[in-house]
């Protein structure tokens, strides 16, 4: 894993919150659109009907959900697996870390944050390496299970 990935890490927390914020826009979009609504374009000055149809909302907001439920599972976990790698950091290390990556305040010179930043990410890198590795082989041990339980009951 390298610092790109570490990367997608970093940012997840943002993403997700951007994007949840993004799927209860949308709803909330959905919701507001089963009563008639009017208003008016400011290019041409016409007045616009909006209303769904109760149906037509309900196969929406089952489709809006489907839409982000996988997105947001996913940011969530990395989100997560963040904060449990942060754990394994000293307290310098996690200092040096947050200064350097979110801008948190150090007491440290910059040498000094420089060296144990470069730590912390590699303890980081090396730590989530891990966990994908153990999910992959975990998911690989899934499907053999799976694919033996097929083989027998065809057998």
């Amino acid at each position: 894993m390298y610092d790109l990935e570490l990367n997608q890490y970093i940012e997840a927390e943002a993403e997700f919150n951007y994007l949840l914020k993004e799927y209860k826009t949308k709803r909330e979009k959905v919701f507001s659109g089963c009563f008639a609504q009017m208003e008016g374009d400011p290019i041409t000055y016409d007045l616009l009907r909006y209303h769904y149809r109760t149906e037509e909302a309900g196969l929406e907001l089952v489709d809006l959900s489907a839409q982000y439920e996988k997105r947001l599972k996913r940011l969530k976990r990395n989100v997560e697996r963040l904060k449990e790698a942060m754990n394994i950091l000293t307290e310098e290390e996690r200092q040096a870390f947050n200064h350097i990556t979110y801008g948190q305040p150090s007491e440290f010179d910059y040498w000094r944050n420089r060296d144990l930043n470069r730590n912390a990410r590699d303890k980081l890198i090396h730590y989530l390496t891990d966990l994908k590795d153990q999910d992959n082989i975990k998911r690989e041990q899934e499907r053999k299970d799976q694919l033996k339980k097929q083989l027998e009951g065809v057998i």
